[in-house]
């Protein structure tokens, strides 16, 4: 969980904040989270195997059992819903600031224009859905919105003939919500069935 919001933070208030340059500091920046994102992926992937580990070998009594995968799931969630939240402000903000070229993608990919702000209002909504404290209903129609955009991204790159570096982006946050409804699908279950 602090891997993530050390993470989320350094990359939106690099979007937000710092112009593009070569200068060393930009470039520390850059490569910190480049590589602190490759540390969160495999360190979510390994959270999952543990946990399942976890599940299956856990001699504890239902309620102590339920108290642990609550936390577990909760803090598995959130890590996620805030790297996911990052990802999707960091990517709205490098729009915004290049809402021209957007528009021309979205026209020339055949959709009409206001499917640029469309796309990041869903976007934005979504992720902040995520991250409130709503009902897993509505975190779980976020997270199929927001997965359902990022195929069709992809399916529109294929359909233009981009180069696969074009679909990167949205392969990598597909990734990132299938990790999310991983742990959104275990928030608030009870496994007391599955005591040994």
């Amino acid at each position: 969980l602090l891997l993530s919001v050390l993470i989320s933070c350094v990359r939106v208030a690099k979007v937000a904040f710092l112009p593009a340059s070569q200068d060393t500091a930009y470039m520390l920046i850059v490569q910190l989270i480049k590589y602190g994102s490759l540390l969160w992926f495999f360190q979510a992937l390994f959270n999952i195997l543990i946990f399942k580990r976890w599940q299956n070998q856990t001699t504890l009594k239902p309620p102590e059992i339920d108290a642990e995968y609550r936390k577990i799931t909760n803090w598995g969630y959130m890590s996620t819903a805030i790297f996911n939240g990052a990802l999707f402000l960091f990517y709205t903000i490098g729009k915004a600031k290049h809402i021209e070229e957007m528009e021309s993608f979205f026209i020339d990919s055949g959709y009409p224009g206001y499917f640029t702000y469309l796309s990041m209002l869903i976007e934005c909504t979504a992720s902040l859905l995520l991250l409130l404290p709503l009902p897993k209903i509505i975190k779980k129609y976020a997270a199929f919105a927001l997965l359902f955009e990022m195929i069709a991204a992809v399916g529109t790159h294929i359909r233009n003939g981009d180069p696969f570096i074009a679909s990167y982006e949205a392969l990598i946050q597909i990734i990132v919500i299938l990790i999310l409804m991983y742990w959104l699908a275990g928030l608030k279950k009870s496994i007391s069935c599955n005591s040994h």
